[in-house]
This record gives C-alpha cells, structure tokens and sequence, in this order.
C-alpha cells in the first residue's frame, strides 16, 4: 500500500481544494493500492464532506489561525507525519509548502512533492524566503502549467531540473450536445467571472467595463462568483455607481449550473498560473474574453488569432471585446464550438492518468 499524505492551507472552495478532491477521488478508483490522507492548517471544511463521501480521511491541525510560532507549527505538522508514515507527502500553496516540507524534511520523507498553482507578480520577502526553502527542501516540484514553470525557471524560484507539468482539470465533465447560441436582441445578456476577490483576478477592471455598458441598447448583467479581502471595495464601486445589474453573488456549491445558465465569461486576470474557472467555462461552451497573459495565451494555444483577448487592467478594452460579442452572432456560435472543444483537452481523467503515471515514477 503507497499512502499519499496532501498538506493544504484547507478545504474551503477553490481551485487547488476542487483539484486535489479530483486527484484523490480519481487515483482511488483507478489505483486501490493507494492511499490518501489530506491534513488541513486551519479548521475551514467546506468542502470536507464531498472528500469524506470518497472515502478520504482528514486530519485538520488547525494552527494558522492561532498565534503560535512557526516552530511549534512545523513541530505539530511532523507528529502527524510520523504518526501516519506516509510514502510522500504532496504539499498545496505557499504556507502549507513552507510548513509542510520542512516537516518532512525532518521526517526523512523520500518523496517530498509541492505543486506550484500561480505565478504571483507581486511577492514579499518573506514569500521569497519561504519559496527558496521550498526549492531546496522539495524533491519535486509540478507546474500546473509550461508558462507557469517557466516563469518559475526565468525567476529562479525552482531548479528546472525537479520540475514537471502536469495541467489542472475542471472539477466536472460535460457533454454539450451543441454549441451556445447568443441571446435574442431583447433578452439580458448574462456575463459571469469566478474567482477570489482580489487583486490579481483583475474585478476593478470588468466593474468599470460594466460601468461603462450601462447605457448599452441590450441589457448586460454581470454575476461574480467568489469571496476575499476586497468584497467590501468592490461592494462600494457597485453601490456608489449604481450599478443595478452587477451582483457580487459569493460562493457558490454548483459551479456547473451557474456556468450553464450564463451567456459569456470573461476572465479580467492581471496574472494566474492556470485558469481553471476559463476551462471549466469552455467545457459548458461559453465563449470566453480574456486577458493577454501568459497562461491564458497557453489555454486556447490552438485557436489561432483567438479575437477577444485584451489587454490586462484595461476596462475600456473589457467593455469594447463585450460589445464586439453580443454583436456578432456568428462568432459567438463558432467560439462556443472552439472553447468546447479545447476544454477536451483538460479532462479529469487526463489529469489522473499524468499523476497516476507521476506516483509511480516515484515508487
């Protein structure tokens, strides 16, 4: 029996938190011999049930939110390793890998794994500090993207020689039966974006786009899926512009049926690692506007002078690429079809199979 020990910061909902739940639940079933075990650093489950209704133990630690010392943190992520003896330990975002290999460092873990979810442009000392020990203590390193590693590589944040690719995957499979169609000229159109209320997602931007359509002749509503540090900023900007047609809508439990009933996603990132609200977007056939980043170019690589990519912190843009959409039926037909059809290639059994393949070049 191989047993994987993941360490995430928790299981509340994003990316990473819906990527190790496919990890976990799709290895199980395709490789019995192995098993999982996920440690949390905080007490936030909201995903918690859908793991243990796959059968994945957790263990919740709970000492970010404390006012303990790094030492006594690391002290209590060690117990729990020699207590568990896992084969490899697999750690998920910045603290989590800072705390988590430096405990099975001490350990004397063999396999010490880290995955690299974003390509952060603005980072402190200390996130510096933590990614060198991360390098040096790491056996190996997967880039959820190529841009993402070779961002890593040009930074001399990791050593190329420790690291894969493996690309994420949404966290459901869908059959669109056919390409979407846009909306009558009298019906709303309904534009979403997913993600954390932050800087890097980029909101500001598409809430000023959205200030700019409200005198459009066709009604255009805009829902933001997500929560973080500028819920209250963003609430402000829609009520101090009387933007009655923006809502700030919170978490939601079903992405898939919030996609599905929307018309266009656009994606305003100032930077990412891997989008996998865009993939999760295609797979329902949304068309998709985006920012002209790296890892956006990387996701629709294969349509060639893809038209509604624009350029990052630019609402003007944002509002021009909307307009260009919901007045061209055809293409919105024809990139419905496109986006489908390159989600295709970011399947989750895809995604399983590449670390399927990856454990075992460890054992």
């Amino acid at each position: 029996m191989v047993k994987i020990m993941h360490i995430i910061n928790n299981l509340n909902v994003g990316g990473a938190e819906s990527l190790l739940l496919n990890i976990c639940d799709g290895l199980k079933k395709r490789n019995p011999v192995v098993d999982f075990v996920v440690v949390i650093l905080e007490d936030k489950r909201a995903l918690a049930a859908k793991f243990k209704e796959k059968g994945i133990r957790i263990i919740c630690l709970d000492i970010l939110s404390k006012n303990i010392g790094p030492f006594y943190k690391i002290k209590k992520i060690l117990n729990v390793i020699k207590q568990e003896k896992p084969t490899i330990v697999h750690t998920h975002l910045l603290i989590s890998d800072l705390f988590g290999q430096i405990a099975a460092f001490l350990a004397g873990i063999k396999y010490r794994v880290c995955t690299i979810h974003n390509m952060e442009l603005k980072r402190d000392l200390g996130d510096w500090k933590s990614r060198k020990i991360t390098s040096l203590l790491s056996t190996h390193l997967i880039a959820v993207s190529k841009c993402a590693k070779q961002f890593c590589v040009d930074k001399k944040l990791y050593p190329k020689r420790k690291m894969s690719v493996i690309y994420n995957a949404p966290s459901f499979e869908y059959d669109l039966k056919k390409p979407k169609c846009l909306p009558k000229k009298n019906s709303s159109i309904r534009l979403i974006n997913v993600g954390r209320l932050f800087d890097q997602k980029g909101q500001i931007y598409l809430l000023e786009a959205m200030k700019q359509l409200e005198k459009h002749t066709q009604k255009i509503s805009l829902e933001i899926y997500g929560t973080g540090p500028y819920l209250e900023k963003f609430n402000d900007f829609v009520m101090e512009n009387n933007l009655q047609n923006t809502l700030l809508m919170g978490l939601s439990n079903n992405v898939k049926s919030v996609l599905e009933k929307s018309d266009i996603f656009v994606a305003s990132s100032l930077w990412e690692g891997f989008h996998i609200a865009i993939v999760e977007a295609m797979s329902v056939g949304l068309p998709i506007i985006l920012t002209n980043i790296p890892p956006h170019r990387e996701l629709l690589e294969n349509i060639p002078d893809y038209p509604l990519f624009v350029e990052p912190g630019n609402s003007r843009a944002i509002s021009e690429a909307i307009k260009r959409l919901i007045l061209s039926p055809e293409l919105y037909n024809e990139l419905s079809k496109k986006c489908y059809e390159r989600s295709k290639d970011f399947s989750i059994s895809k995604m399983v199979q590449n670390y399927n393949s990856f454990y075992k070049s460890l054992e």
